[in-house]
This record gives structure tokens, sequence and C-alpha cells, in this order.
């Protein structure tokens, strides 16, 4: 079930008026089935492989953490790595890894989304992930398995966040989910939480779905477009590919909150950071601090030699790139943003002396990643390799260039306009905020709510992120 969906209009207001008139006690009872319900409905057989990944990370867990010796307690965690990877491997890789293998010649051309493959499971890059942090962490010994394995099911597919994330951590969202129970109606709830779910739909409906047809001409005629064009391509697509993502991570926070459930923050700015670096610290931030916990600092992160805390990040950032995708072109979109952070470590001290002003690096910031963002969104290596001839060439870029992406002088500048008042909210969401825009915040949400009526794209696009 998708959240643009009119089944989805109807199943949350249901299944909140229950939550709040029904017992404490059989609260998470009701969020368990309504989350599998959720996440089967269309697709009954995605729930054979979520259940696999319950009960197995669950069971191994508890064997884990009851077992006395070391050797049994490697062999149980290396026993649910395999097999949660295994399935990421099979239902995600397969094709990539095949191509690879027996036609060496057409990895130029290969792209794994025209690709005949199996049918890839919603969410379960996600899911694996928040259940490999769980086992992982009761290995670690920093958290105690869960005794229920219900209360353990709805923390791996709590439904607002079950297909897209944020990544939970079950330190941080099981505590909530076992308090259902006591939770009461909360209007403060309801105002946040409606406030954030309107602030998701105006960035995937009115921004992110408006760019979308501009950045697909553009990619499914490479050869058409030329020079600086693709730097403007690749804002638009970096812009697209926020506001769709964080618009749903906003709906998924809101639905939550509804509930009373507060989920972790996925999204801090990042075209306000200062530089690469820090653009990762507040770009989907549930997975990066995943990789930083479970990759970097495992392999000793920055407590060991230059080389070796070299090596670990750009093994962070390709693993980064290969989880998002079957392509090379991941891979490259990966390797390329770990190696410049690599650049800005060792320029670190001449940066210090130099006191840039923030906007330009905001505009560092936004430049470098929509160059690297073009990598991210090729279809295959030969488009790839025609975009960064193009950039090479130095060509010019039309002041009229938006016309050329077939959607309409009033349309593509109406929709810049609303990508300037995505960028100003966020600015001004930088320092505490005056008193008189607080008071301007319900106006300024009604006129969200107009915009997304009015100008929302309600077709066929789903979230970005439900193909990874």
């Amino acid at each position: 079930m998708s959240f643009k969906s009119i089944a989805f209009l109807i199943f949350l207001p249901t299944v909140l008026t229950v939550f709040y008139l029904i017992p404490g006690r059989f609260r998470i009872a009701l969020l368990l089935i309504t989350s599998l319900l959720f996440y089967g409905t269309g697709h009954p057989e995605y729930l054979i492989l979520l259940g696999i990944s319950i009960v197995l990370d669950y069971y191994c867990s508890k064997a884990i953490y009851h077992s006395t010796s070391p050797q049994k307690q490697k062999l149980f965690l290396v026993i649910t790595l395999l097999l949660n990877l295994g399935m990421l491997v099979v239902f995600k890789y397969f094709n990539f890894l095949f191509y690879s293998i027996t036609e060496p010649s057409k990895i130029l051309v290969f792209n794994a989304y025209q690709a005949e493959n199996w049918i890839l499971p919603a969410g379960i890059s996600f899911y694996t992930f928040q259940s490999l942090s769980y086992t992982i962490d009761v290995y670690r010994k920093k958290i105690v398995p869960e005794k229920s394995i219900f209360n353990y099911a709805l923390y791996v597919s709590f439904f607002p966040q079950l297909v897209a994330g944020p990544i939970e951590r079950y330190g941080h969202l099981m505590p909530r989910l076992k308090s259902v129970g006591k939770i009461r109606f909360v209007a403060e709830n309801f105002q946040i939480g409606i406030k954030w779910i309107i602030w998701g739909f105006f960035k995937k409906l009115v921004i992110a779905d408006r760019i979308a047809p501009m950045v697909n001409k553009a990619f499914s005629d490479v050869p058409g477009y030329h020079g600086w064009e693709w730097l403007l391509i690749g804002f638009l697509f970096l812009v697209q590919i926020y506001t769709d993502f964080s618009g749903y991570t906003d709906i998924a926070r809101g639905t939550a909150r509804l509930f009373g459930i507060d989920l972790m923050i996925n999204w801090l700015r990042p075209f306000y950071s200062n530089s690469v670096k820090n653009f990762w610290r507040n770009w989907h931030i549930s997975l990066t601090t995943w990789f930083k916990d479970y990759v970097y600092h495992p392999l000793g992160g920055n407590k060991t030699g230059k080389l070796r805390m070299a090596f670990s990040i750009l093994l962070v950032f390709f693993l980064s790139g290969l989880w998002h995708g079957a392509n090379f072109t991941f891979i490259i979109w990966g390797v390329l943003n770990g190696l410049w952070v690599l650049l800005e470590l060792a320029l670190n001290p001449l940066f210090r002396r130099i006191r840039f002003p923030a906007v330009i690096r905001w505009a560092y910031v936004i430049l470098i990643q929509s160059l690297f963002f073009l990598a991210f969104r090729a279809s295959s290596l030969s488009d790839l390799l025609l975009i960064a001839n193009e950039l090479a060439t130095f060509s010019g870029c039309s002041i009229k260039v938006l016309n050329n992406f077939g959607v309409g002088f009033y349309s593509g500048y109406l929709t810049m306009a609303f990508v300037g008042l995505l960028f100003m909210k966020e600015w001004l969401e930088r320092k505490p905020t005056k008193k008189l825009l607080k008071r301007l915040r319900p106006v300024f949400y009604f006129c969200i709510t107009i915009f997304i009526f009015v100008f929302g794209e309600f077709g066929t696009n789903e979230f970005i992120y439900f193909q990874f």
C-alpha cells in the first residue's frame, strides 16, 4: 500500500480510530496486524521473505544471547548475516552478478531496471539492515533480546517506516512501541503529525513529481542534451530525489506521530551543509549512521593510521553505492563521494585558514552533489560516459533551458519557484523561529495544502526509494 493511494486515506483514519478506542493491551497486536496488511496488500508474497527475516533474526539473537560459547555465538551471527544478505543478493543483485560473469561485454550498457529479474520485494534493503542491527547489537551485548516474537515482529514491520525507512534501531524504536498501551490522545501530536504529513506530500507531489518528467526526458535521450545542460539536470535530480525521499520520511514520521510514536530524524537540511563530509552526515542519516556503526567503527574508524582510515571511508561509500542498486553507476557514485571526502580531509588545514562565506560553501556542496548524482541517475555506464564527455566540453547553457525539458515555460519556472520555497523554509529553520513566523505557520500550511491540490501531480510516480 502506498502513502499516495486512496486505500491509505481510508486505512490510516480507520486504524487511528480503532487504536484510540481499544484497550491499551491490544494495541501492539493491532499495529502488527495492520502493518502486515499494509505491507502485504497487492503483493502478499512479500510477507514470506519478511516473515523469514523476522523468525531468523529473532531466534538467532536468542541463541547468541543464551549461548556461553563464543564460537557458537559467532556461528549464529554468521548464519543470520549469510541468510539475510543472501536474500538481498538473490533478489536484488542476481542479474547484476549474472551479467557481469556471463556477458561482461555488455556491462557498459547494462541497466538493472530494464533487465529481466526477480520482483524486488519492497523495503527489503531497509528491513534487512534494521534486523541485522538488532542481531549485531545483541551479539555485542548492547541490548537484551526481545522476549516476545510479536513485539519484535512489530519492530521490524511497523508500517510507517517499513518500506523506505528511516532504518530504526531497536534501542530507539522498541521502547516507544512497548509504551503504546499508555498513550492517550494528545492534540499536539496530531498538530505536529499532520504538519509533517502535509509538508511531506508537498515535497513529493508538488516538487519531486513535477521535476520527474524533466529528469526522465533527459535521461531517456542522453545524446540530445549537451554541455552544462547536464549540470542543471543534475541539480534538478538532486532536488527531486531529496524531496521525494525526505517527503516519504516526513509522511512516515508524521503518521507515526499520530500514534504518539517518534521516529528518528533522517534528514537535517543537507543543502546547507558546509562540506561534502557534512552533507553525508545530514543526508539519509539512518543509513549513514548504520554504516558508521557497523562497518566504519569495527574497521577501526579514525583511530587507525591514515591509510587504513582512508580505506575504511572508501569501503563505506562503496557499500553505500552498492546498497542502492545493482549497477556500476551506483558504485561509481559511491566511490566518487568517498574520494571527495578524502580530498576534503587532506585539504582541511587549508580550508581552516581560508574562511569562505557560508553561501559559497553551500553552493560548492550543491555543485559537487549535482555532478555526482548524475552518476546515481544514469541508466548505464555508456550513458554516464556520454554525460561526462558533454560536461568536459564546457558548452554554454541557454537561459531558456527549462523549455528543452518539454514542460513549458509556465510549468518549468513555477516548479523552480516551489524549489525556492523549499530552500527558503529550510533556511529559516536553521535558526530559532521568530514570533511573527510562528504566528504565520497556520497560514503557511494552509497555503501548502492548497498548492498540493492545485499543483500536485497525482499520477503514478511512486517514491523513488521503493526500488531500493
